[in-house]
C-alpha cells in the first residue's frame, strides 16, 4: 500500500512537471487585448517621470487592484503614499481609440513591494481602453537600453485577471532642439516715379501734384529714415530759360507760399502709421506743412524728411510738390525737376 501511494505521488509530481495537471489561479487568466506604457520622458534618470499606463481588459472579472511591476532598474519610492496617480490630462484618444479615465484608480499606491506597485482599481469592462497616469514616485533607470515591465490587474483577493509585459526603452536624450534664424527685413517702395501738378501754375493760387507715396516695412527694431534730394531746387523750362525757385531755407520749418510770387516746396504727408508693429512714423518738422500753401525748402543734397523708431508692416508717406508763380512768367509746359527719394533700415 506504501508503495502505490509513493507510485501516485511520483506520477503526480511528474504530471505537474509536463503541465498535465492546472496550477492554481483564476481560470479566466489572459494577456490584455491591448497594453501599453507611455514615459514622460526617456532619458536616463529622468526623476518622478510621469507614466501613463494603458490597458485595454480580455477578461471578464471584477477587478480590485492593479500591480505595475516595474523593471529593478527603476527607481521606485518605498512609501506607497508617495507614488501618486491621476487622471486628469489624459488623451481623449490613444492611438486613434477613445481613452477612458480608469474608475476608482487610487491617489496613490496602496502597496509597495521593492519594485512592484500595486494601485486599488474599479471594475473594468471587456473591449474598452483604460488609462491612468503614476505621477510621482518611479525615476528612470541609469543606463540606456530596454527594459520590460509587468501590468496585472487582479480581483479583490490578488487573484490574477489579466496581465502582460511591456517594453520601454531609455535612451541618453529624447529632445531635439530646433533653432532658426530670422534675417534682418527692409522694404521701400515708391508707388509711380512721376507726378504733375493737379492744375496749371496760377499766380492767384498754390497748386499742388497729385502725390506719390512711398511704403515702408522693416523689422528693425529702430525703425528706419528717408531722405529726399532735388536736381534743380527749381522747376526749370528748357524752352524758356525760366525757373521758379524752391522757397526759404532748410530751417526745421515748412515755408508758406505767398500767391503772386515764384515758390516751390515739398510737403511730406504720415497717410498710414501702420498699427502692426511697434514704430511711430515722425514727420520732419521742415517738411511738416499744415496747410494747402505750405511746404518744406528743397535742397540739391539729401534732406531727412520722415522717420519711424520701430518695427512696420507698411508705414506710408504721401510726397507732394506745391508751387506758385508771379504774372509774368513765361509761359511753357516743360517745368520740371527730378526728385531721388531714398530710405534706409536701422537695425
Amino acid at each position: 500500500m506504501k508503495k502505490f501511494s509513493k507510485s501516485l505521488v511520483l506520477l503526480a509530481v511528474v504530471a505537474l512537471l509536463l503541465g498535465l495537471v492546472p496550477t492554481l489561479g483564476p481560470v479566466n487568466a489572459a494577456s490584455f487585448t491591448e497594453v501599453s506604457m507611455r514615459l514622460d520622458r526617456m532619458t536616463t534618470g529622468y526623476i518622478d517621470n510621469q507614466i501613463l499606463i494603458v490597458v485595454k481588459p480580455a477578461s471578464t472579472a471584477t477587478e480590485g487592484n492593479v500591480r505595475v511591476d516595474f523593471d529593478n532598474a527603476f527607481g521606485v519610492d518605498g512609501t506607497p503614499a508617495n507614488i501618486t496617480t491621476s487622471t486628469s490630462g489624459l488623451p481623449s484618444t490613444y492611438q486613434g481609440e477613445t481613452l477612458t479615465a480608469w474608475p476608482s484608480i487610487g491617489s496613490a499606491a496602496s502597496a509597495v513591494g521593492g519594485n512592484n506597485v500595486t494601485f486599488a482599481s474599479g471594475n473594468l469592462s471587456v473591449g474598452v481602453l483604460y488609462g491612468f497616469f503614476i505621477t510621482a514616485g518611479v525615476d528612470n533607470p541609469s543606463s540606456t537600453g530596454q527594459y520590460i515591465n509587468r501590468i496585472t490587474t487582479r480581483t479583490a483577493g490578488n487573484g490574477t485577471i489579466d496581465n502582460s509585459r511591456v517594453a520601454v526603452r531609455i535612451i541618453d536624450n529624447d529632445q531635439i532642439v530646433i533653432t532658426a534664424g530670422v534675417p534682418p527685413y527692409f522694404d521701400f517702395a515708391l508707388d509711380g516715379n512721376t507726378d504733375s501738378f493737379t492744375a496749371d501754375l496760377d499766380p492767384s493760387a498754390v497748386i499742388s501734384t497729385g502725390g506719390r507715396t512711398v511704403t515702408l516695412k522693416t523689422n528693425a527694431q529702430s525703425g528706419w529714415i528717408t531722405w529726399l534730394k532735388s536736381a534743380n531746387t527749381s522747376l526749370d523750362s528748357a524752352s524758356t530759360g525760366e525757373t521758379i525757385e524752391t522757397t526759404g531755407t532748410v530751417n526745421g520749418s515748412p515755408s508758406t507760399l505767398s500767391t503772386g510770387s515764384d515758390g516751390y516746396v515739398l510737403d511730406v504727408d504720415k497717410t498710414t502709421d501702420s498699427s502692426t508693429g511697434d514704430g511711430t512714423v515722425s514727420i520732419a518738422p521742415e517738411y511738416d506743412g499744415s496747410g494747402s500753401n505750405q511746404g518744406g525748402t528743397l535742397s540739391s543734397t539729401y534732406q531727412e524728411i520722415a522717420t519711424s523708431d520701430g518695427t512696420t508692416d507698411g508705414d506710408v508717406l504721401t510726397l507732394h510738390a506745391r508751387a506758385t508763380v508771379s504774372a509774368v512768367k513765361e509761359a511753357a509746359d516743360d517745368y520740371t525737376d527730378t526728385w531721388t527719394v531714398i530710405g534706409a533700415a536701422n537695425f
